[in-house]
Order: C-alpha cells, then sequence, then structure tokens
C-alpha cells in the first residue's frame, strides 16, 4: 500500500559592518603544516557526494507473506462471525477434485485449530477474496487451470455457499465479465484455480493454527 533545503539570501539593504584592524602578529605568514596523506584536501572533501537518505521501506503485501492464506481463511472466519449480517448464500460451481481437496483441507483444519465451525464458506471466501479481479488475469487462470488438466475436467454441480460483500461482488459480476471478453462458462475454473492456489499455499504453510495464534501475533 522529500526534504528542501531553505537557502538564505543575505540583504542588499543591510548595513556593511567593517572588519577591526587586524593585528601585526595575525598578519605574519604561518608556515603550511605538512598533511597527512590520508587526509583529503579541501576540494576532494567537497566534491564528494552527500549520502543519499536511506530508501523508505516498502510495506510487504499479504500476499506475499509467509502465512497469507492462514490468515485469509482466519479472516474470513472471523468476518462471517462479527459481520454476518454482510454475508449471503450464493449458488458455485466448483470442479469436483477442488471441492473434494477444500473439505479435506477443512476436517484437517478443524482438527489443529479447534475450531468446529469452519465451513467450505470460509475458504471460498477466502480464495475469492485474494483472486484475480482483472478479467485478463481472470482468463489466464482459468485457461492455465485446465491446461494443467489437458482440457479434461467435470464441471459438477452446483451448490451454495455463504460467503462475504468482497467475494459476493467478485462472484456476481464474473460470468458477464467472461462473457464480454469472449471467455463465457469459464466461471467455474477462475473459482476453482482461486480455490488450488489457497490449497497449495495452506499446504505449504502446514497446519492452521487456533485463532488465538493469530489474535496475539497482532
Amino acid at each position: 500500500m522529500a526534504l528542501v533545503e531553505a537557502l538564505v539570501t543575505p540583504d542588499p539593504q543591510a548595513t556593511t559592518v567593517q572588519s577591526p584592524p587586524v593585528a601585526e602578529s595575525a598578519a605574519r605568514p604561518v608556515a603550511a603544516q605538512p598533511r597527512s596523506e590520508a587526509e583529503p584536501d579541501a576540494d576532494a572533501r567537497s566534491a564528494a557526494p552527500a549520502p543519499r537518505p536511506p530508501a523508505p521501506r516498502r510495506r510487504a503485501s499479504r500476499r506475499n507473506a509467509g502465512t497469507w492464506a492462514h490468515q485469509a481463511v482466519t479472516e474470513s472466519f472471523a468476518d462471517s462471525v462479527i459481520s454476518s449480517n454482510t454475508w449471503a448464500t450464493l449458488g458455485f460451481r466448483i470442479v469436483p477434485e477442488i471441492l473434494t481437496a477444500v473439505k479435506a483441507r477443512l476436517a484437517a483444519d478443524r482438527r489443529s485449530s479447534g475450531n468446529a465451525k469452519l465451513a467450505v464458506g470460509h475458504y471460498l471466501d477466502a480464495a475469492l477474496r485474494n483472486a484475480p479481479t482483472e478479467v485478463g488475469e481472470q482468463v489466464a487462470s482459468a485457461q492455465a487451470f485446465l491446461t494443467r488438466r489437458m482440457g479434461v475436467v467435470d464441471s459438477g454441480r452446483q451448490s451454495t455457499y455463504r460467503v462475504g460483500p468482497q467475494a459476493q461482488a467478485l462472484a456476481t459480476s464474473l460470468n458477464a465479465a467472461l462473457q464480454e471478453a469472449d471467455h463465457a462458462r469459464k466461471g467455474i475454473f477462475v473459482v476453482s484455480a482461486a480455490l488450488e492456489s489457497l490449497l497449495a499455499s495452506l499446504d505449504a504453510e502446514g497446519e492452521l493454527p487456533s485463532p488465538s495464534m493469530f489474535a496475539r501475533e497482532g
């Protein structure tokens, strides 16, 4: 998600102050002192470039963080409880092999986190909140999903799941946007690809910890 240096110009109307007479002893030439070889001369010091200020650190995106998938699932569950009035039930079609993998992960996460109220909708919501929003990227993800399976997939049946407002917005506009881009009927593969990406990251991150772990980290 610059410093400006002020220059002060002397006032030309200011009264000129005469310097006091210089004493004789101060006017006598002083013998030049030998300079160390290691000491740079005045010209070299003035020519040396000023050190640059450190560049501002960019805030790492949650997607690049080591536990983005754990965080996404936990946040989806929390939002479904805290803001339950904003969640709604929508119909989704998910590739059967992906849905089976989601259910298997769900069962494992219920055991490791101790949260028996986790549901498929929380994983679907987490996946869609981190799915691409540009049509070109959505089409690319769907095509990559199909390519990995050589185009052989089962479309399965439509089921209903509760998801949050961000996932609702993406889901309700997805099919129309793909149709306008001449990629109708690809919505199932965009959704399934998003879930597949979430599952891969969850597998890499390991067991889902208790929600209290995220509360302590925050």
